[in-house]
């Protein structure tokens, strides 16, 4: 089984929502076929989101771990 990031659960969650379409129509591609630069960005902002959310240490570590 795959283990995903935080960064790609969020991205794979908002192309569900957005019915694989962007904000121009155009499909929303595959978390395999994002440029490196997209992904590493979708992964800061699910960073962000454990870093500012997650104040019990035990947990936060085993989130950052999966990021």
């Amino acid at each position: 089984m795959e283990t995903k990031s935080y960064g790609q659960i969020a991205f794979e969650a908002y192309k569900e929502k957005r019915n694989s379409k962007a904000y121009d129509n155009t499909p929303i591609p595959n978390w395999a076929d994002l440029k490196e630069e997209i992904k590493e960005a979708w992964i800061f902002a699910a960073r962000q989101v454990v870093d500012q959310h997650c104040d019990d240490l035990l947990i936060k570590g085993v989130i950052v771990d999966r990021i």
